[in-house]
């Protein structure tokens, strides 16, 4: 994920992970429409404030990778986040 649109946030225990956006990511309605887009692929993902108690949250994606294998990964981020010319 490049740095200048995602912080990965570390994750000690769990089967997922957390990631604020930025930049052109960082609008929730984007946001909405690339998980949705990712959703329907096959991707387990979820926008912050689908998830979070207050709807207002950084904005940003929780990822789901349980059960799934790491080479596997890869082509569910470029589901979510498009071809390179998308990002």
């Amino acid at each position: 994920m490049s740095p200048d649109l995602a912080e990965l946030v570390p994750s000690a225990a769990g089967l997922h992970v957390t990631t604020f956006t930025r930049g052109r990511l960082a609008d929730p309605d984007a946001l909405a429409q690339r998980a949705g887009r990712a959703r329907a692929t096959g991707v387990a993902v979820y926008t912050l404030a689908e998830v979070a108690a207050n709807r207002s949250a950084r904005p940003g994606f929780v990822l789901g990778y349980g059960s799934i294998s790491a080479p596997d990964i890869k082509p569910g981020l470029h589901r979510l986040l498009g071809p390179p010319q998308d990002r």
